[in-house]
């Protein structure tokens, strides 16, 4: 008998993960939670096995600081369409309440080996990490990796919570010789270089067919509008100002002979919003950056590229105005 290995997936990571299943399903038998009615039929339509999450709301009362620390991320990102995040906070707590009460029953009736999750960061991923975790299941996480075409898989978590970050050096490949360690490399880089990259809007809306879409369709409108239509339409609304087109700024004349260069992240990402506890914007990050640079080299000159995807009503003015140089 196969033993099961679970994806629990939402809108971005379906496409991948289906394709990783179709590599395991020879050694496992392969499930998927689906977090979203069009990952649903997205899976559906290849075949594999799947379990749609129920979307009613749950009493929070019960492990109230659990659905609290899992609803953070989902409450910040949300409020870019409307609404403050302690609002979306009190809904998001009862839609992990709601998670929890009907993964537990799932997983009663269900034998799984172990679970993988994408990142990690939204509550429904954060629920099943923990029922995982409580009942000895096995977890890995992937996120894309450091360099372009590269996944990062860990069994403890991602960035902040990286196993290399979390368990000291020495028994990181304690007891693993330096041959076993390149081959294994070498297997992993191999592996994700024949995988399909996928692209969000190519997979999930150009590779289904019509009728997947209409089913997707009737499913959002029947199963899921009555229960998170507030939560639909607020995120429908960042999709779209996701599209908008928005001014860079961009300085004058070429690259000065001595300078730092700093990217920045989007300012809703993960890292800023649960794993940063005093840097909370790339505005402050530009500030203190420069602020630092001043005290070690004066003619030091620090170059800023805006994320691309950043929410086009976040404004560098101000930081700009304070730092002209």
């Amino acid at each position: 008998m196969k033993k099961e290995l679970w994806f629990v997936t939402g809108w971005y990571s379906t496409p991948l993960f289906a394709a990783l299943a179709e590599r395991f399903s020879v050694e496992y038998e392969v499930k998927f939670i689906a977090h979203d009615s069009y990952s649903h039929q997205y899976l559906l339509d290849r075949n594999l096995q799947v379990f749609k999450r129920a979307q009613k709301k749950g009493d929070s009362n019960i492990h109230e600081e659990l659905f609290i620390l899992v609803s953070e991320m989902d409450a910040v990102f949300t409020a870019q369409g409307g609404g403050d995040k302690a609002s979306w906070l009190q809904y998001y707590k009862k839609r992990a309440a709601g998670f929890y009460e009907w993964l537990t029953e799932l997983w009663s009736n269900q034998n799984p080996f172990a679970v993988v999750i994408w990142n990690g960061m939204w509550h429904y991923e954060k629920v099943a990490m923990h029922l995982a975790r409580n009942q000895g299941i096995q977890l890995a996480f992937i996120e894309n990796g450091y360099f372009p075409s590269t996944a990062h898989i860990d069994p403890l978590g991602v960035n902040a919570l990286a196993e290399i970050i979390q368990v000291p050096t020495a028994q990181l490949a304690k007891g693993v010789s330096d041959e076993e360690l390149d081959h294994f490399l070498s297997k992993i880089c191999s592996s994700f270089t024949e995988l399909k990259r996928y692209d969000q809007s190519d997979d999930l809306t150009k590779t289904i067919p019509f009728s997947r879409k209409v089913l997707a369709g009737l499913e959002i409108f029947f199963c899921d509008l009555p229960y998170i239509g507030r939560e639909f339409f607020a995120k429908l609304k960042i999709m779209l100002m996701a599209q908008k087109k928005c001014s860079l700024l961009q300085s004058p004349g070429e690259l000065p002979s001595k300078y730092v260069f700093l990217p920045l992240q989007v300012s809703v990402d993960s890292q800023l919003i649960l794993n940063s506890p005093w840097v909370k914007s790339p505005q402050e990050t530009i500030g203190l950056v420069a602020e630092v640079l001043r005290e070690i080299e004066s003619d030091l000159t620090l170059v800023v590229k805006e994320h691309p995807m950043e929410n086009p009503n976040i404004s560098f003015e101000e930081i700009r105005k304070r730092f002209p140089e």
